[in-house]
């Protein structure tokens, strides 16, 4: 949060804005899921905007990276395209401004659909967390899922639906 208030703080001098959708981790560090953290923030680039130049400058500023190839040792944005991972059509919902930065995440069962598409042991945890703290029901997931546009992803993210199912979590409704 420290560094996405540099961020802001460095674009808001520069009277420039930039709004970013976050995926994979910071979503659930942001919920409160005791212990999870992470080196990286995940920004869905179709859930967008913001000058590429401006936001890199405010990376460097604020002593972050910005989109590294290959392994990083120091916090960094991480630009995801579609592709690799597979993000369900969705409205982003608010998540939390920092000066002139907007951090953005997708609605719980899109983001839970997302992550049930590469299903490690962490992005299970994520899932399970999510669906307990926002009493997401496997059904909602599984409509999410159903919406993936690629068919390999969405049918992984669609057998994947049992480990909620199998939680206990929430009524699978």
């Amino acid at each position: 949060m420290e560094k996405l208030g540099a961020i802001g703080r460095f674009l808001q001098s520069r009277n420039d804005v930039a709004v970013i959708e976050a995926i994979g981790s910071w979503p659930v560090i942001d919920a409160g899921m005791p212990g999870r953290t992470s080196m990286d923030l995940d920004v869905w680039l179709p859930g967008s905007q913001f000058d590429q130049s401006a936001l890199r400058e405010a990376c460097l500023a604020a002593e972050m990276g910005f989109d590294p190839i290959g392994e990083a040792d120091t916090p960094y944005i991480q630009l995801v395209r579609p592709g690799i991972v597979h993000v369900p059509p969705h409205t982003a919902e608010y998540g939390s401004t920092y000066g002139s930065l907007t951090v953005n995440v997708p609605p719980a069962a899109a983001l839970i659909a997302s992550k049930l598409v590469r299903a490690a042991a962490k992005d299970i945890e994520d899932s399970l967390f999510l669906q307990n703290k926002f009493s997401i029901s496997a059904a909602d997931v599984a409509n999410c899922a159903n919406q993936i546009t690629n068919p390999l992803a969405r049918e992984t993210a669609t057998e994947n639906v049992v480990y909620l199912r199998i939680s206990g979590a929430t009524p699978s409704a």
